[in-house]
């Protein structure tokens, strides 16, 4: 008897251990890089991407639109992404800068008096790396950390198990980014050339 309750608390230490390890998992982080890791679920942390893993390199005003709870918000936004950085400045519907948002593979530079400072901007990255990054970088990625990564028809989807976390969606010249776990949403609706 006493053996069998010794080794059902061996097994009960072993399994909490387990879940407590594979509960925290993020995926790999850029060597050197100075930046905060994304929660893709409460526990789950996801680093982001070098920008070398950019699916096409682009320049293109889009106008990014979002909501998040009862707040909405739209912006004029000029973006261009290669393989070195991507950048991102956004301004008011008159040409007034609100802000510029610079990721280089290391370090996340973010100066806006809009936004609140305690903002972390490696959302807003991470966000843009799931709709424009390779495909296969992402969900080797996100497979370190129990996490998958599909794609369908123009849409990408992010999902813990059966619970799908974010769903990105490519029609033409709009991109839907909705986080159902966040309960957030941007529309990004690129300038016709």
């Amino acid at each position: 008897m006493k053996n069998i309750k010794r080794k059902l608390l061996i097994s009960s230490v072993f399994v909490c251990f387990l879940a407590i390890f594979t509960g925290c998992l993020s995926s790999p982080k850029v060597k050197g890089a100075k930046t905060f890791p994304v929660y893709i679920t409460n526990s789950k942390k996801f680093n982001l991407l070098s920008p070398k893993d950019i699916e096409k390199p682009f320049e293109k005003q889009i106008m990014l639109e979002g909501t998040f709870s009862e707040n909405k918000f739209n912006f004029l936004s000029y973006f261009q992404a290669t393989s070195e950085e991507l950048y991102i400045s956004l301004f008011t519907d008159f040409g007034t800068s609100l802000g510029d948002l610079i990721f280089d593979g290391k370090t996340v530079s973010f100066e806006s008096q809009l936004f609140p400072k305690n903002l972390k901007p490696e959302y807003i990255i991470a966000d843009i790396q799931f709709a424009f990054y390779k495909f296969e970088s992402i969900k080797n990625s996100l497979e370190k950390i129990n996490i998958s990564f599909e794609e369908s028809e123009g849409t990408r989807i992010i999902k813990d198990g059966s619970k799908i976390i974010e769903k990105i969606s490519k029609d033409k010249n709009v991109i839907t980014i909705e986080n159902f776990l966040r309960g957030y949403k941007y529309i990004l609706t690129e300038a016709e050339e």
